[in-house]
């Protein structure tokens, strides 16, 4: 598998390179926005599990509810986020395309950038 510098040497318009410089800034702004989302699912799933044990007690219930609602507005917030990541990303890869960039480029970014995370 290639680096990411020998990508960069293949791909010869130095425009085109500029343009995976920020393909790869959004690739990574999209990842971290899943995996915000995930965190807001667990933390919304056990904000709703405590709000059904403790919620019906006249001391304690108003305290989980707004647990819980604070975790419902993060998750609609992170999944908002995601949404609009998703879209750059796919928007940049669009104009990456359009501008005379090859597709495969960009699969093999993504492989090189996966395989870093791992």
């Amino acid at each position: 598998m290639k680096t990411i510098g020998e990508l960069l040497v293949e791909v010869k318009d130095p425009y085109r390179v500029f343009d995976l410089g920020g393909l790869t800034i959004a690739y990574g702004e999209r990842a971290r926005a899943r995996q915000k989302l995930k965190e807001a699912r667990v933390e919304l799933q056990n904000a709703r599990k405590e709000l059904g044990i403790m919620g019906g007690y006249s001391d304690c219930g108003d305290f989980y509810q707004t647990l819980f609602d604070r975790a419902e507005a993060t998750l609609n917030k992170c999944l908002a986020e995601k949404v609009s990541k998703e879209k750059h990303f796919k928007k940049l890869c669009h104009e990456y395309d359009e501008a005379g960039g090859n597709r495969s480029t960009i699969a093999e970014l993504i492989l090189i950038l996966n395989k870093g995370n791992e």
